[in-house]
Parts: C-alpha cells; sequence; structure tokens
C-alpha cells in the first residue's frame, strides 16, 4: 500500500513538473515574441498620447553568460534553467494544496482518480501563476534555498565537465604501445590538444593556440621523450599529461606577461574585474530599489482604514507584498556579502599572482635559462584555474540574481496593481 502511494506521488509530481515546464516555456517564447512585436505598438501609444492602459512586463531571465566565450558557456546555462521546474517545487506545492482546508482534499483516505486530476491542475496554476505575490515568495525561496547554498557543487559540476570533455582524446593517448616512430608525430599531436583541452586556456580552434602550446610543450617535453612516455601505465601516462599541462599553461601565462604571445589568452583579470563591477552595480540597485518598496507598500497599509473601498483581498496582497520584498532583500543581501568575499579574493589571487610573476623574472635575470620544471610555472597555472572559478561564481551569481528578480518584477506588477486601484479611489 504504501508503495502504491509512493508511486502515485511520483506520478502527481512527475505530471506537475512536465505540465507547468510545458507551460513555462510557452509563456517564455510568447513574451519574448511580444516584446519584438510590442515595441512598435508602445512607441504608437506614446504618440498618440494613450499609455493609460499599458502595464509594463516583466521579462523572462535571460542567463546572462559573459564575454568569455569558449569558457563554461554549456555550463552556466545547464545549471541555471530559466523555466524548467523542479522536483522540489512541485512537491512543495502538492503538500500546500493538499493540506489547504479550501481544497477539500481528505488525507485520511485515498485519492480517486478525480482528486489526482484536480490536484495536478490546482498544483499547476499555483506553479505557473504570474501575478499572485505569495507563489512568486514560494517559488523564489525554493530556488534560491536548492542554488545558492549549492554553488561549490555546481563548479566541481563544471570542472567535472571539463575534464570528462578531455577523456576521448586521453583515452587515444594512453592507449598507445607501439614505440614506432612512424605515429610519434600524430601522438604529439594529441598531447598539444590534451595540454590545451584540459587547461581551457585558448581556443583549440585557433591556430596561434596551437603553435604556442606546442612551443611551450616542446621546452619541456620534446618529442625524444615519447618512448619513455609511452612505456609508463595508464595511469602514469594520466599523471604526466596533467603536470605538462600546468607547466605549459604556466609558461604561456609568463610569455604572455613578457609580450612573447598570449594574445589568444583570455584575459581573466579584467574579465572578472567587469563581472564583479555589473552584478554589484545591479545588486545596489536592487537593494535601493526593493527597501523603497517596502516603505511605499507600507504606506498603503498605513493609509487604509476602515472606510477605505480596497477590499481585504486587496490589502492581503499588499501584505504579501512586503513579506516577498523583505524575502527578497534578504537574498540580496546574502549574495553581496558573497561578492564582497568574492572581491578580496580575487586581490589576493591577483596579488599572488604579480608576486610570481617577479620571482620569475628575477629568476631568469639570475640564469641564463629557466629550468623547464620550475613549480612557480604550475604556481601560475593553479593562480588562473582559481581566476577562473571565480569568474564562472560571479557569472552563476550573476544567473541567481536575474532568476529571483524576475519574481520580484511579477510581484511588483501584482502589488503595482493594487496600489494604483488605491489611489484612484
Amino acid at each position: 500500500m504504501a508503495s502504491n502511494s509512493e508511486d502515485i506521488i511520483r506520478h502527481i509530481i512527475r505530471d506537475i513538473v512536465a505540465h507547468s515546464t510545458t507551460i513555462l516555456k510557452t509563456r517564455r517564447t510568447n513574451l519574448i515574441n511580444e516584446a519584438v512585436v510590442g515595441t512598435a505598438s508602445i512607441e504608437d501609444s506614446e504618440i498618440s498620447g494613450d499609455n493609460s492602459s499599458l502595464v509594463p512586463r516583466p521579462q523572462p531571465p535571460l542567463t546572462p553568460i559573459p564575454q568569455i566565450k569558449h569558457l563554461f558557456v554549456s555550463g552556466i546555462k545547464s545549471h541555471i534553467p530559466v523555466h524548467a521546474v523542479s522536483d522540489t517545487l512541485a512537491a512543495f506545492f502538492v503538500r500546500a494544496v493538499v493540506l489547504d482546508p479550501f481544497n477539500e482534499f481528505h488525507i485520511e483516505r485515498e485519492l480517486t482518480k478525480d482528486d489526482v486530476e484536480r490536484l495536478i491542475n490546482s498544483c499547476v496554476d499555483c506553479i505557473t501563476s504570474s501575478n499572485n505575490p505569495i507563489y512568486e515568495t514560494i517559488k523564489m525561496q525554493v530556488y534560491f534555498d536548492s542554488i545558492f547554498p549549492a554553488q561549490a557543487d555546481y563548479l566541481h559540476r563544471e570542472k567535472m565537465t571539463r575534464i570528462a570533455n578531455c577523456s576521448t582524446i586521453l583515452r587515444e593517448i594512453t592507449e598507445v604501445k607501439t614505440k614506432n616512430i612512424s605515429i610519434y608525430e600524430g601522438l604529439y599531436r594529441k598531447i598539444v590538444t590534451y595540454v590545451i583541452l584540459r587547461s581551457h586556456v585558448g581556443d583549440l580552434a585557433d591556430i596561434r593556440v596551437i603553435r604556442e602550446a606546442t612551443a611551450a610543450l616542446e621546452s619541456v617535453f620534446p618529442q625524444s621523450e615519447l618512448s619513455a612516455f609511452i612505456s609508463l601505465s595508464r595511469v602514469e601516462k594520466e599523471a604526466q599529461l596533467n603536470g605538462l599541462s600546468q607547466l605549459v599553461t604556466g609558461i604561456r601565462l609568463f610569455n604572455k606577461q613578457l609580450g612573447k604571445g598570449g594574445e589568444t589568452v583570455d584575459d581573466l583579470i579584467v574579465l572578472c574585474a567587469n563581472e564583479l563591477q555589473d552584478i554589484s552595480k545591479e545588486l545596489s540597485v536592487q537593494m535601493e530599489q526593493t527597501e523603497e518598496k517596502i516603505q511605499m507598500y507600507m504606506a498603503v497599509i498605513d493609509s487604509y482604514d476602515a472606510e477605505s473601498e480596497m477590499s481585504d483581498s486587496e490589502i492581503a496582497r499588499v501584505k504579501s507584498g512586503i513579506i516577498f520584498q523583505r524575502q527578497y532583500l534578504m537574498y540580496l543581501d546574502a549574495l553581496h556579502d558573497q561578492l564582497s568575499r568574492t572581491k578580496d579574493a580575487l586581490t589576493q589571487i591577483g596579488e599572488r599572482f604579480d608576486e610570481t610573476i617577479r620571482d620569475l623574472k628575477s629568476t631568469c635575470k639570475a640564469k641564463t635559462a629557466v629550468p623547464v620544471d620550475q613549480p612557480m610555472f604550475i604556481a601560475l597555472a593553479n593562480l588562473w584555474s582559481n581566476w577562473m572559478d571565480e569568474l564562472f561564481l560571479v557569472a552563476f551569481r550573476r544567473g541567481i540574481l536575474d532568476k529571483i528578480e524576475y519574481h520580484s518584477n511579477l510581484t511588483e506588477n501584482a502589488c503595482l496593481r493594487e496600489r494604483c486601484n488605491f489611489e484612484g479611489q
């Protein structure tokens, strides 16, 4: 019996997720199309002076992908869906709808087929509703509480995705057993490809990247060492390849600082600074506007009296809007705190990177040749990887901000109608 009940619940949640996601996807597509077509209509209304019926419609969030090209575009997109409905959200509404006496579900008895259909439809209506501050608060809470604490997990997944993207070429390299000069050239090209893919520094499609990586690899691992490399075990080969990837990356980064190539290397320092500045500015704007909205809604509540024509449901909606905005402000504060720590982390990474570059330059002056196994090259590669991690997290948080800001816009529209009705009385 318990198993049967669990199957029914899973079926209900699955159907709610599917139906709600379809509706939201369709709505998102329609809104985007309307935004394009409706621009001309809005301009015509403004020209004619008839803008009394214009109601701002919040657009669905488009996950921001900073100008980082090939770095981790798919990672951010896949981790911050803009219209998908989670099982957690569906389960939350199932519980809320069933426990609400108004819906007349009797938990002491089994659900009939009609009950199941009614439950699914009720939950779908709640999830896809776009003018109810209470539902928007719930949706924002479930989303934020699921995504925000798991940022480290998403970063780990992104790293695992990068590693997985190298699995094919890694297998081709490590499975080579034959010591034959005729295959050495092809094997070496594959190793060059691997160190580029593994480091994620530069676009493999750019011939300049291939040339820079090849030159750096030859300085630490000439083709003459391929015979010894082939004799290693699979685990030893993979370990050496990863070490070579770090060395090659460090050498390329050092050469970039010397002005000897590196034009194809993304300037993560500038990218991080720009993305951090953009999201910090947007956060400040949102925090200020949210505080103003709370004061505005409170003024509506304070102005309400027994003789007012606002109904109890209308004033309740405004109160729900206040609850939402206070919750929204808490989330904005949480994002702001994290970005402050990110700024400090980026400063420390930058200082350590500059210090390592200075030490390497001093070593170059003191010696006729820099040892190819110089650990400072690996240190540079690790610091660059830290920059990539921070850039991913900043972009990821911008996606979170856009998503909760979308819920805020929907809630503002719902409360705005009540305020306009009240002021028009």
